[in-house]
């Protein structure tokens, strides 16, 4: 081989691994332009609200929901903001001691926050663990905390970072070790008592341990004597040495005599218990209680949804007992602050009482007590809202852009009643279908032999749903399923084997075609996108139908399989309309009808249930698959086959609705909302969780300005701005945002000091006044001494007139700030007398 022929070969091997490097890296960027994103489930809305104890601040209540902070208004209810910044989930929040209107809070990301919930502002970091901080209570200068089920201790940062490390003292190991909640939380198991001086633990369900920070001192009391079921909260006395401890059974025990001799107990017995109870959405349903905010009532709720309020020191008074019934669902938590009391309840909402009357009610996506939404997700376009369950016999409209529920239906319109925290009486709602103006629902009454369901054809008038027309026993047996197929029309489908085609005809709903092949029970159908086919499914075979007299034209058999199990079937749509997709157990078959042949089949290995949704108008198909200890949810082309987005969950899902193909929101097992979400989206939401202020200038005010700006002027309207801008001392410390404001007895020293110099300066009204005269009177005596010279009459004349403008400025100025001082002294004694009142 010459050299020229080397070269040559060489040659041609580097172009050939060009040429190969060029196949690649087009095959890469295919591959990458046909791999589906990969996406998150996270909240939409629907937030749950019964993690952990609700907290009262201000005009606001503040409520956790995963790792996150929801603040409403106590007057309205309202959604005001949420404070976000935690990157794990919050097990508790509390008032702050000192600062109003601010709160702490504690997460398992090992971190506490302190924030200005006035500003929705995040104050301050503190890093004290890596991870799991359990719980938080805090003093005047001390933070107890709870970091992974050990009792730890660290002081308030004195200096002004936003960002601190802190290293806790660990004074008691492993205290709550076994009673930290799913949640992380352990806001049942532990409370200090009023000069925080004692700390009681909830150890086990069996005794409590009472430990003193001072002597470092153990006292264990036990519940051996009592049979009752399990301790399951206790709750320290905010005045005395008692602590009340509420048992499964629904039995609250006061512990006194705690720190000497043999501790006295008295028990009170008020609740249904429940040692069998139900999960809903994650949350133990029992009871709970707690002493109010003075000491004197104990207050508790139970599965039966009645809130009791008794004088417990008073028990010979037959009217020391207070009721409030008929609740909406059981009571999960019960917190006190003074007039107002919050209770949480079951079906994730937040009563607001103020002296035992309901005043307002927070709600998220209410949830069913049986954690059962066998309606699935449908869509109101009138409402603009999600359709879903509700209480049983119920649905709610949720809107998914205000976050709440905007209106809800009670189809059923039955008499609800309770029997060990369940719905006993009430039909559930099982099938909805909505297209404009009309909706029609199936509702089942469940009998000791047999099932009655029922339809309901609604009209929707004005802003409210009307309930036109019902039809009993519409099906021999249970209605499977039911679609409108217009504003007059629809078709049923039900376990006899029939389908049956309901028209509207001279305002009478009458069957007019009936349709069905062997009579074998039909689980489900749907109709084609130009209406002219529907096709059914039951266990084994898929049949299709003509929709205009329901007559049997063909049938479809899967593959052999060992145990096909077909539960659900849709076509598909745009040019693929002639395509059929039909679900099985582990995956779907694909069919297509114009050549009656099968061109897919798809399998989940290990898949213990498959449930598929489609759009209503576009080719996009949503898939949840599953398994043992995940679920995984797949949004795809249901004639390509074509994966788009892929998603993993712990949770199980119960339906989803599909948007489009970038907004598909599911239903998850507890009653959440969920949503897809990049990875970019969820940096994106991450980097807004810094620090900031989030509301303008203008709208920083304390209730001390507030008040200034409410109360009436003095003396004329024209002062009323005057008061404010008057002095800039007085005006910066009654406008100082509210975590800013310093301790009662600082603000109150500052506050009278200004007031004070204030009165000094107007002292010298009467001063610069006699001044003002004398000057005037010299000016006089001059003129007429010098009348003769023109030149020094003006020069006098010029001098006088600067001089008296001068001084009326003075005066003006000095008015404003004498004015301004009687007011603010005024305002200052009638806060100073509501606080006295209030401490008496």
């Amino acid at each position: 081989m010459t050299v020229e022929d080397v070269k040559q070969d060489s040659k041609m091997q580097t172009e050939l691994k060009r040429k190969k490097t060029k196949r690649s890296k087009k095959k890469t960027a295919a591959e990458r332009k046909n791999k589906a994103k990969t996406c998150f489930l996270t909240e939409l809305g629907g937030h749950c609200l019964l993690q952990s104890i609700p907290c009262l601040v201000g005009d606001y209540v503040c409520a956790i929901t995963g790792d996150s902070i929801r603040v409403y208004s106590v007057y309205t209810s309202d959604f005001v903001a949420s404070l976000t910044g935690h990157t794990d989930t919050v097990t508790s929040i509390i008032p702050h001691p000192t600062q109003p209107l601010s709160i702490i809070s504690s997460s398992l990301d090992g971190t506490v926050r302190i924030w200005s919930v006035d500003d929705f502002a995040l104050l301050r970091t503190i890093q004290v663990a890596e991870n799991g901080v359990n719980g938080v209570k805090a003093t005047e200068n001390d933070l107890h905390l709870i970091i992974n089920g050990s009792y730890a201790q660290i002081s308030f940062p004195q200096n002004s970072e936003r960002v601190t490390k802190a290293q806790p003292k660990v004074v008691v190991e492993d205290a709550l070790i076994d009673r930290i909640s799913e949640f992380g939380s352990v806001d049942r198991q532990w409370s200090l008592n009023s000069k925080a001086k004692r700390i009681a633990f909830l150890t086990c369900t069996k005794f409590m341990k009472i430990y003193n920070i001072s002597t470092k001192n153990w006292r264990k009391i036990s519940f051996s004597c009592f049979k009752d079921g399990e301790a399951d909260k206790l709750d320290y006395h905010p005045r005395e040495e008692s602590i009340m401890v509420s048992f499964s059974s629904g039995k609250n025990v006061v512990y006194s005599n705690l720190l000497e001799g043999k501790p006295a107990s008295t028990t009170y017995h008020w609740h249904q218990g429940r040692d069998d109870a139900a999960e809903q959405g994650g949350v133990k349903i029992t009871f709970d209680a707690c002493y109010s905010a003075d000491g004197v009532n104990i207050m508790s709720g139970g599965s039966e949804a009645v809130f009791v309020v008794e004088n417990w020191k008073n028990t010979t008074d037959s009217n020391n007992r207070s009721f409030l019934p008929r609740l909406n669902a059981a009571v999960v938590w019960v917190a006190n602050y003074g007039d107002w009391t919050l209770l949480s309840l079951a079906d994730n909402s937040i009563l607001l009482l103020n002296f035992m009357s309901v005043k307002h009610s927070i709600s998220g996506f209410t949830k069913n007590v049986m954690d059962e939404y066998e309606a699935g997700l449908s869509w109101d376009p009138n409402n603009q809202a999600i359709v879903a369950n509700s209480r049983p016999g119920m649905l709610q409209m949720y809107s998914l852009e205000k976050n709440k529920e905007v209106s809800k239906l009670d189809v059923t319109r039955e008499n609800i009643v309770f029997e060990s925290a369940s719905y006993s009486s009430a039909s559930s709602i099982v099938l909805v279908h909505v297209i404009e103006k009309r909706m029609v629902t199936v509702e089942r009454k469940a009998m000791k032999s047999i099932q009655q369901d029922t339809i309901r054809i609604w009209t929707h008038e004005g802003d409210r749903w009307i309930d036109e027309t019902h039809i009993v026993r519409g099906h021999v047996g249970s209605i499977q399923h039911i679609q409108l197929l217009n504003q007059k029309c629809f078709i049923s489908a039900g376990s006899d084997g029939k389908l049956k085609k309901w028209e509207e005809i001279d305002g009478r709903w009458i069957t007019t075609h009936i349709g069905g092949y062997r009579n074998e029970p039909i689980r489900h159908f749907d109709v084609s996108e130009d209406q002219s086919i529907v096709a059914s499914v039951s266990k084994s075979k898929c049949v299709i139908y003509a929709t205009s007299n329901l007559a049997f034209t063909d049938t479809l058999l899967p593959p052999a399989e060992n145990s096909v199990n077909l539960n659900r079937v849709f076509f598909c749509r745009g040019e693929n309309s002639h395509n059929l997709l039909v679900a099985k157990k582990d995956g779907y078959y694909l069919w297509d009808l114009i050549t009656c042949s099968l061109i897919r089949i798809v399998s989940t290995e290990n898949c213990q249930m498959f449930k598929i949704w489609r759009h209503s108008s576009l080719d996009i198909f949503v898939a949840s698959e599953k398994l043992k200890n995940e679920t995984n949810l797949k949004v795809f082309g249901g004639s390509s086959g074509k994966l788009k987005i892929s998603a993993i969950t712990k949770k199980e899902i119960i339906s989803a609705h599909v948007f489009d193909e970038n907004k598909i929101i599911v239903l998850a097992k507890g009653g959440s909302l969920l949503k897809l979400s990049t990875k970019e989206e969820l940096e994106e939401l991450k980097s807004k969780c810094e620090p900031e202020m989030r509301v303008k200038e203008t709208k920083k005010m304390t209730p001390v300005g507030g008040m200034l700006k409410e109360t009436a002027p003095i003396e004329q309207v024209q002062v009323a701005e005057k008061l404010i801008l008057s002095s800039d001392k007085l005006r910066e410390l009654l406008y100082l945002p509210a975590y800013l404001l310093p301790k009662a007895t600082d603000f109150s020293r500052k506050l009278l000091n200004t007031l004070l110099e204030a009165n000094e300066l107007s002292a010298r009204k009467n001063e610069l006044k006699t001044g003002k005269n004398e000057a005037e009177e010299e000016m006089e005596v001059d003129i007429k001494e010098e009348s003769d010279d023109e030149q020094v009459n003006l020069q006098a004349e010029k001098k006088e007139s600067e001089m008296a403008k001068v001084n009326m400025k003075k005066l003006e100025k000095l008015k404003n700030l004498q004015v301004t001082a009687k007011f603010g002294l005024r305002l200052f004694s009638k806060i100073l007398f509501s606080r006295i009142v209030k401490i008496n």
